[in-house]
């Protein structure tokens, strides 16, 4: 299918649930003899959602006005189901609100809210759907075969990139992104660029400042294993730190150190990092290997006493 197909299919599902939502409305007054107000319809949804209505708030601590909210890829795989129950789902949801206006305690999928689908709408009032949603990031940890490799959300992909570890309950170690996948040809469309990282620092760092570091610097993705250079008496602070945290491969070895994707300087001073390990790194860079340097806090001493 060609990308202009593409866009024209997506434009034609937005036109379709557009006009369901407006269907659904115009039900709604007849039935109960009462104007509704028109809100914005937006296609931005993605992960295991198929549809909501409600506010947004911001980081600002702004709120949106109220605004139904749809995902298009569920929407095109399953076009008749979606438009004849969850856009009347979340349209009820909708009119519930105006109908009980200022009730407190008013449940998402109470009482109001099924007797609106059932009376206005004749549907059953289930409250999820069952649809096959995308989980197309792979994702893998330590355990061997098949039980080693963890399919996620676009929801959950994002949450790790913005620093959250997810780990296996079985080997206990962090999950580490691999490779995206089409999720309607199983195709790896895209891999994991964060493999070997060797890894600098001139701690003692606290463990959540120092993998957060190294998470940032690396992209939002954690590596498959750590090395660290033996010749720092620091490196075993920074190793500790990292496997107490992440419990990932670390090892601690002498020049020369194996070929690795990415290399990071966590770095307690402002000065940055000290002559030798400069000219580690500058090495690093003429084989083309990404390097950066990230200020991380040191540990506060603790006192006894």
């Amino acid at each position: 299918m060609s990308a202009t197909q593409e866009l024209a299919t997506e434009a034609e599902v937005r036109e379709a649930i557009s006009q369901a939502v407006e269907r659904c409305i115009v039900l709604a007054e007849r039935h109960y003899g009462r104007a509704f107000p028109r809100i914005p319809v937006c296609f931005d949804l993605r992960g295991a959602s198929a549809g909501e209505v409600k506010e947004r708030r911001t980081r600002r601590g702004q709120v949106t006005p109220l605004r139904f909210r749809f995902n298009t890829w569920v929407a095109t795989r399953h076009m008749e189901d979606f438009l004849g129950e969850t856009v009347p789902h979340e349209v009820a949801h909708f009119v519930t609100r105006h109908l009980y206006k200022g009730r407190r305690n008013l449940k998402p999928h109470g009482p109001e809210w099924r007797r609106v689908m059932v009376e206005c709408y004749g549907l059953p009032p289930e409250r999820c759907h069952s649809y096959e949603v995308p989980h197309p990031y792979i994702f893998r940890c330590a355990c061997k075969g098949r039980a080693g490799e963890w399919r996620l959300s676009v929801r959950k992909f994002n949450a790790i990139r913005r620093g959250r570890p997810y780990f296996c309950r079985s080997c206990h170690q962090v999950v580490v992104y691999s490779h995206k996948i089409d999720v309607d040809t199983g195709e790896v469309v895209e891999r994991s660029p964060v493999g070997r990282v060797f890894v600098y620092g001139d701690g003692p760092f606290d463990v959540v400042p120092a993998t957060n570091a190294l998470n940032r610097a690396l992209g939002g993705h954690w590596p498959e294993s750590v090395v660290v250079p033996a010749t720092r008496p620091e490196s075993y602070h920074i190793a500790a730190a990292i496997s107490s945290r992440l419990r990932l491969p670390i090892r601690v070895l002498e020049p020369p150190f194996p070929a690795c994707t990415h290399a990071v300087a966590l770095c307690s001073g402002s000065e940055g990092i000290d002559f030798l390990m400069e000219q580690v790194f500058e090495a690093w860079e003429r084989q083309g290997v990404p390097t950066a340097t990230v200020r991380v806090p040191r540990a506060k001493e603790k006192r006894h006493g």
